[in-house]
C-alpha cells in the first residue's frame, strides 16, 4: 500500500504483501471477469511480476481468504523455498498455475514477466497464473508435510488426488471398467480413463447423486458421436453395465449415449426446454422426451465433460468443491436457475 500513483488509462489496485487481504482477492475475482467472453480475435498482454503470489489471491471453491492466509504465514514462516512455497500456493488457487490463461480462452495470451525468483522459472513468478503447472497435488503435500504444515480438513480434500478410491459408491465400479483398457486408450490431454474419471470427479465435488455420479465414470462406454470408443456393447452388454452400476444409472448412460448430444446441448442453450424442465428432441424421425430429471443430469454431466476437456492439463482445479452448497442446484426443476 502506498505506492499507487495517478494513471490516465491504466486503473490501480493496491493489496497487500506477503500475506494476501481482502484486496487482493477482490481484485483477482474482477481480473477473471474482465477477460470473460474474449474471442480468439482478441489479445491479451500479461504483465507479471514478483509479488504476484500474494498481491493475486483467489482460493479455489470450500476454501477461505482466512485459510489462504494462514496457509501463507506457515510457509513463509516454514524455511521453505520460493518455488516449493508457490507450488503449495498454486494447487489452493483458483487463479494461479495458468488458470487465469485458461480463462482468456480463445483469446491469444501474451505474457512480459519479470523475475525476482533463482533460476527465472516463469510457473514460479507469482505462481504462474498464465503458465501451464507442471506439478502434481502430491507434490504440494510433499511439501507440507516435509516442512510440518498442517491443513484444514476442506484444504487437506482438495490435494486429495485418491479421492476415487475412497468413494463408496464409483470405487467398485472402476476395476471393471479399466479392464476394457480404458487407460491404454488417448483422449485429449491423458487417457480415456483421466477423462471419465475427471468427468465423475466433478460431478461428485458438485455433491450430485449417485446414478449421476456414475453417468459421469460411465458416459461414453457405449459409444457416441464424438467418440469411437465401445467399451461395452449397448446390444448386448447392457445387462452386465446394469448389474453393474443399477437401473437408474444404466438408464442414465444408455440415454446419454445414444441420444443426439448437440442438439441436446444446442436446445438447452436456445432455452427449448418445455415448463417443467423437460426436453424434446429429434431422434429417428420421432419425437424423444427427456424428463426434468434426464435433462439436469445431462447438463450437468455435459459441464463436467467440457470442464475436464479444456482444462485436463489442471484437472486439480476442480478437485473437491464439498462447500459450493449453489453447485448443488442443477437437478432443481431440470432448469439451471441457481447454478452460476
Amino acid at each position: 500500500y502506498g505506492h499507487a500513483v495517478p494513471c490516465q488509462h491504466i486503473e490501480i489496485v493496491e493489496a497487500a504483501h506477503p500475506v494476501p487481504d481482502a484486496a487482493g482477492e477482490a481484485a483477482a475475482r474482477r481480473m477473471l471477469a474482465l477477460v470473460q467472453g474474449l474471442t480468439a480475435d482478441d489479445l491479451v498482454l500479461c504483465l507479471i511480476s514478483g509479488g504476484g503470489s500474494a498481491l493475486l489471491p483467489l482460493a479455489l471453491p470450500g476454501l477461505s481468504l482466512a485459510d489462504k492466509q494462514a496457509i501463507n504465514r506457515a510457509l513463509l514462516a516454514s524455511g521453505a523455498s520460493i518455488g516449493e512455497m508457490n507450488c503449495v500456493r498454486r494447487h489452493l488457487s483458483a487463479i494461479k498455475g495458468g488458470r487465469l490463461a485458461a480463462a482468456c480462452s480463445p483469446a491469444r495470451v501474451v505474457n512480459l514477466l519479470l523475475s525476482d525468483v533463482p533460476g527465472d522459472q516463469a510457473i514460479d513468478i507469482a505462481s504462474g497464473p498464465t503458465v501451464a503447472d507442471p506439478t502434481h497435488c502430491s507434490d504440494a503435500l510433499d511439501i507440507l508435510r516435509r516442512y510440518q504444515i498442517p491443513l484444514p480438513p476442506r484444504a487437506q480434500a482438495l490435494l486429495d488426488e485418491e479421492w476415487l478410491a475412497h468413494d463408496p459408491d464409483l470405487a467398485p465400479v472402476l476395476p471393471t471398467v479399466l479392464a476394457r483398457n480404458v487407460g491404454q486408450d488417448w483422449h485429449k490431454a491423458g487417457t480415456f480413463r483421466h477423462h471419465l474419471v475427471g468427468v465423475a470427479r466433478s460431478l461428485a465435488l458438485w455433491q450430485q447423486p449417485k446414478d449421476i455420479r456414475l453417468l459421469g465414470l460411465l458416459h461414453s462406454v457405449y459409444g457416441n458421436a464424438f467418440v469411437d470408443l465401445v467399451k461395452f456393447d449397448p446390444a448386448s452388454e447392457r445387462a452386465r453395465v446394469r448389474a453393474l452400476a443399477g437401473e437408474s444409472a444404466e438408464h442414465l448412460v444408455y440415454l446419454f449415449c445414444t441420444m443426439s448430444r448437440t442438439q441436446f446441448v444446442q436446445r438447452v442453450l436456445a432455452g427449448q426446454l418445455e415448463a417443467d424442465g423437460s426436453l424434446v428432441l429429434d431422434k429417428d424421425g420421432q419425437q424423444q422426451v427427456l424428463t426434468p430429471y434426464e435433462v439436469a443430469a445431462f447438463v450437468g454431466v455435459s459441464m463436467a465433460d467440457t470442464i475436464e476437456q479444456w482444462f485436463s492439463w489442471q484437472d486439480d482445479i476442480y478437485s473437491r468443491f464439498p462447500h459450493v452448497q449453489h453447485r448443488a442446484q442443477f437437478l432443481q426443476r431440470g432448469v439451471l436457475q441457481r447454478f452460476c
